[in-house]
């Protein structure tokens, strides 16, 4: 199962816990999460932390995270402090939502 939640505007301080409550709406059976950030302009420190957590959380139960459209300033913020390699592999970053999908395709596929 597949679970997608699409951000939009900056995530700054203001709005880091809304983000960070995001592991609270993702069903038990869930195996998969897209954040879609293209309208995603600007993070700043608190949103990388709040963005760090989550992935955190997801990855040890187990929830494998992608991101599509990520944007200039917010991927450069991700990989200063190696969100992006080290939690996010860069072959799970996808330009198109397309593209990240026909990548979930095949990766279901050899899982089963």
């Amino acid at each position: 199962e597949v679970f997608i939640k699409h951000l939009r505007g900056p995530l700054f301080f203001g709005y880091t816990s809304e983000f960070s409550a995001l592991t609270k709406q993702i069903p038990a059976t869930a195996s998969d999460v897209i954040l879609r950030m293209g309208r995603v302009p600007y993070v700043d420190q608190s949103g990388v932390y709040a963005i760090e957590d989550t992935i955190l959380q997801l990855n040890q139960g187990g929830i494998n995270v992608h991101i599509v459209g990520l944007r200039k300033q917010p991927k450069y913020m991700l990989e200063r402090i190696k969100i992006i390699p080290e939690l996010i592999p860069e072959t799970e970053v996808y330009d198109t939502f397309e593209e990240c999908i026909n990548s979930l395709n095949t990766q279901v596929k050899d899982r089963y």
